[in-house]
């Protein structure tokens, strides 16, 4: 996984500043294109909600649509947001 950081937004509105990210991507089957995913490091269950999708702007200006699948204390008790990418991080 890659670590980076940028900010998450709701709408319009910036939901974490600064969102710290883990990103996995994968090759998609049957095209050239990149799928991602991975995880947000938050600092409560409330901070993101389940099934909830967002714009992450990384700091390196690339930018894509999540879509949030759980939210959960991690075994270092630390809250993973894990999320799958709905479009190209781009």
């Amino acid at each position: 996984m890659h670590h980076f950081r940028g900010k998450l937004f709701r709408g319009d509105q910036v939901h974490l500043d600064p969102a710290n990210v883990y990103i996995q991507y994968h090759a998609t089957e049957g095209g050239p294109g990149q799928a991602w995913y991975g995880y947000l490091l938050v600092d409560s269950e409330a901070d993101v909600e389940r099934g909830g999708t967002y714009t992450l702007r990384l700091v390196d200006g690339r930018a894509g649509t999540l879509r949030v699948d759980a939210v959960s204390p991690d075994p270092t008790r630390k809250v993973r947001a894990t999320f799958v990418g709905d479009d190209s991080l781009a």
